[in-house]
């Protein structure tokens, strides 16, 4: 019995195994010719490069509808916008935005800005649905906006949906790749910036620079009622851990930021030493499979608002993942960054309670101190956890 119980296992893993290796052969040969497509749209549209165009500065009281054009799949890049489109709510105090991104759900993460009117998601696989493609396009190109932005240095899909735009003035930053038709550009500095705050120097291009009024930290602007609704599912699936420090973590990552299930077990170990009484919450994304969790109190909603909303009821949370580390941050949860490959210069999380560790080999007892330490350090939170005080409504917990 044991022995076919352990060639089953033997089996069922080495099919596991097959099927990874058929997966990732099959996103490699996406990403070869997604890059092919782009250089050659690059070379066809980079013979006539467009120059540098310096156009008068404009008045903020006379922008009153804006498009931002970034059809990014990932969660994390779209989370960077927040800072721009606060500014230019701050700026422009008329105006409206609309925004155009890279997959439906990410049309539910803007929903709740108040400056923001519509938003148009983008298939997240535009090749297999050309016709929604389509559609989507035509939807944006029905209204006519006073500035258009590109707020990226060199992504082909943001120069395309600027050039087709109806706008008056059209916005992005200048180089020997840019090809889209500008109105107004900005040079871009050639020192490393945050990635969410790059954008901000395309401002002063078109805007006097005592009307800009900057934001530079992550905000998705969550109400009373998402943080309540948070509140309340926190409380669905940790009923009778009422007072205990909530640790969120995410374990998922992309190629070389992950770290292996072993490490975050040793991790949550040695949480429990450095931080006695702590509760991990492990957040998963929506397409994990059951069975594979890492601890037993588990959280997973597709809805990013909703997720941000229970996050904001944590005591801390850390990720090796930059796009769950800035939902976690723009929720205004002070969040541990650990950086293995990726650039903290570039990604780390910008609030004041936020903390980024970069090393190339962590060891988990050593991140666990530094946590610790990290808690302590933020007044209210180490030995006062949040409380959270909520009734006891008919929400189901792990979902």
């Amino acid at each position: 019995m044991k022995r076919s119980r352990f060639i089953h296992l033997h089996r069922g893993r080495r099919v596991r195994k097959v099927q990874l290796a058929t997966k990732a052969m099959k996103r490699s040969r996406f990403i070869h010719l997604h890059r092919g497509a782009r250089r050659l749209l690059n070379r066809f549209a980079g013979k006539r490069p467009a120059p540098p165009q310096h156009g008068p500065l404009l008045a903020p009281r006379e922008i009153r509808s804006i498009l931002i054009c970034r059809p990014n799949p990932r969660l994390g890049n779209q989370i960077l916008l927040t800072p721009l489109i606060r500014t230019l709510a701050r700026t422009c105090v008329s105006s409206s935005i609309d925004i155009v991104v890279g997959a439906p759900s990410h049309a539910l993460l803007f929903q709740g800005m108040q400056s923001v009117r519509n938003i148009f998601p983008l298939p997240g696989k535009p090749a297999k649905h050309p016709i929604q493609l389509l559609r989507r396009m035509g939807d944006f190109r029905r209204n006519r906006y006073d500035l258009a932005i590109d707020p990226c240095l060199c992504s082909t899909s943001n120069r395309l949906l600027l050039r087709i735009s109806r706008a008056r003035f059209r916005l992005g930053f200048a180089g020997a790749g840019q090809w889209s038709r500008l109105t107004h550009t900005a040079e871009p500095t050639e020192r490393l910036v945050h990635e969410s705050l790059r954008p901000l120097q395309l401002l002063t291009a078109v805007f006097p620079g005592d009307s800009i009024g900057q934001f530079r930290e992550l905000d998705l602007e969550l109400s009373k009622e998402s943080k309540s609704l948070g509140a309340k599912e926190l409380q669905s699936i940790t009923p009778s851990h009422p007072n205990c420090p909530r640790i969120g973590f995410f374990a998922e990552a992309a190629g070389r930021k992950r770290l292996p299930a072993k490490w975050w077990l040793e991790f949550l170990r040695q949480l429990q030493i450095a931080v006695p009484g702590a509760l991990p919450i492990q957040i998963l994304p929506p397409g994990h499979s059951m069975g594979q969790e890492l601890c037993p109190i588990w959280y997973r909603n597709p809805h990013p608002r909703r997720l941000a909303g229970l996050l904001a009821n944590l005591d801390l949370f850390i990720s090796a993942d930059t796009g769950p580390l800035h939902l976690a941050s723009a929720a205004a949860v002070p969040t541990v960054g650990i950086f293995t490959s990726t650039n903290p210069v570039q990604y780390a999380p910008l609030r004041e309670h936020d903390l980024y560790v970069e090393e190339s080999d962590p060891h988990p007892a050593e991140i666990a101190r530094r946590l610790s330490a990290h808690l302590e350090s933020i007044r209210g939170i180490f030995g006062k956890p949040r409380s959270v005080r909520v009734g006891r409504s008919g929400l189901q917990g792990g979902e």
